[in-house]
């Protein structure tokens, strides 16, 4: 039983090994894989009801009902509302998500951090731990107050996605090609037109926004100078109060972190610009004397070791290669790698950078096995320096894969000797209290008979 389920487990990484090296090959070619849209709507059949055709499209662009669709699904992103925590400058985001839209200059932050996008919208949870206007929570009073709001896209967050893509793929779209995208963008996204030139229709709209729209302000107490100066002082006396242990109340000026959001996207992209340009370190090969020797890389700061180094190359048109580097890193016999593609050598630029773990060295081998067979289907294998070399090089994947299943028999040979070993001590130790509960059995016999006696 017990070496079952080490071949079940090994089996499950292994096929876990093939998805992550399939993954890596589908994500290493967008470079220049275009997103064609189809156009909903289009080819139904005529005998489709008006009305359930109606009624879906109603459902589909309900912001409650795309909530209550994705209820169980973790939020894109997640929004923490104190009172005196956080400040943005201008509050431009803080607008977009009162009026539920995407904001245009942080559709490339959302996409560096793999936001995850609902039928095109994002899910924004909002944790309120702000106190009430009538001040109903005290210092102890924990609850927070959870809503999710839909922010959908608008026409520029459209054209600003519709850029960034273009930039990706390094790419000159005409501005024709661009409206084509972004009309079929918007057949999907975007509710059916209402042309019905009816007055109702736009009595019916306006009274929609007005119960959607901004609620109408509360109207100020008047108070007089007396009064003022007196609820400004309390205020300051409970805010002193409530700081008392608080080593920040005593700095001469207030605690008040900003959020700049202009200077955060301008560093953050200058960040993401320079890390794409710089040379990962790689095992090389070069000729000493007429023979092949390879040159390893120094060691990472924390201590891994780059054993084995993949580089792939292709084609993208008439005047552009795309150069994929894979270096795999070693750390008290466990691995890990660095996947990255893109139009110039060892850099991720226009391209991409994956970092992954891989376990064993076995596992390692699969990834390989793999990544050569699915990756190398439309792009040339130029060279594959091997430090560790686990498994004999071979130009071939049938003698790569052979070698890596004698590895795994090996290994499984091991673990199974290693169970066997387990059995027989534990076949040993109830033989071992077998004796004994016979010996106590004849010692209760021997006393019985003496008591009889």
């Amino acid at each position: 039983m017990a070496a079952a389920k080490l071949m079940a487990r090994i089996q499950t990484e292994q096929n876990s090994m093939v998805q992550l090296a399939d993954l890596h090959s589908k994500q290493g070619s967008t470079l220049t894989e275009y997103i064609r849209k189809k156009d909903l709507g289009r080819g139904n059949q005529a005998s489709t009801s008006l009305s359930l055709l109606d009624a879906e499209a109603q459902l589909k662009f309900d912001d409650q009902h795309l909530i209550e669709r994705h209820f169980h699904e973790p939020p894109s992103l997640t929004l923490h509302l104190y009172s005196t925590y956080f400040k943005f400058e201008h509050k431009d985001f803080l607008s977009c998500v009162k009026e539920k839209q995407l904001p245009p200059d942080l559709i490339d932050v959302f996409n560096e951090a793999s936001c995850r996008y609902y039928e095109g919208c994002l899910i924004v949870e909002i944790h309120d731990h702000r106190q009430t206007a009538n001040n109903q929570h005290t210092a102890n009073d924990k609850t927070v107050h959870i809503k999710r709001v839909v922010m959908r896209p608008t026409a520029e967050s459209i054209w600003s996605d519709i850029q960034l893509l273009n930039e990706e793929w390094n790419s000159s779209w005409t501005e024709q090609t661009a409206l084509e995208i972004e009309a079929q963008i918007l057949l999907v996204t975007e509710e059916p037109l209402c042309l019905d030139p009816s007055f109702n229709v736009s009595r019916i709209s306006n009274a929609m926004e007005l119960s959607n729209g901004k609620c109408q302000p509360k109207k100020k107490q008047k108070w007089n100078s007396l009064e003022r100066e007196q609820k400004l002082a309390q205020k300051k006396e409970n805010n002193k109060l409530m700081t008392i242990l608080d080593v920040r109340s005593k700095r001469s000026f207030p605690f008040e972190p900003s959020f700049g959001n202009i200077s955060f996207l301008q560093d953050w992209r200058a960040k993401k610009q320079k890390s794409s340009q710089k040379v990962i370190p790689t095992i090389e090969t070069k000729k000493i004397k007429n023979r092949k020797t390879m040159t390893e890389p120094p060691p990472m700061p924390d201590g891994r070791k780059c054993v084995r180094t993949i580089r792939f190359e292709r084609n993208e048109g008439t005047n552009r290669k795309v150069y994929t580097v894979v270096n795999l890193y070693v750390l008290n016999g466990a691995y890990d790698g660095v996947f990255r593609w893109g139009t110039a050598c060892d850099t991720s630029v226009n391209g991409g950078n994956i970092e992954f773990k891989l376990g064993p060295g076995y596992l390692m081998e699969t990834y390989v096995v793999q990544l050569k067979t699915a990756y190398g289907y439309f792009n040339s294998l130029i060279s594959d320096n091997n430090l560790a070399n686990p498994v004999p090089h071979s130009p071939s994947v049938t003698a790569r894969m052979a070698a890596a299943a004698a590895a795994q028999q090996q290994q499984m040979a091991l673990l199974q000797n290693a169970s066997m070993q387990q059995q027989q001590q534990k076949q040993q130790q109830q033989q071992q209290q077998q004796q004994q509960q016979q010996q106590q059995q004849q010692q209760q016999q021997q006393q019985q008979q003496q008591q009889q006696q």
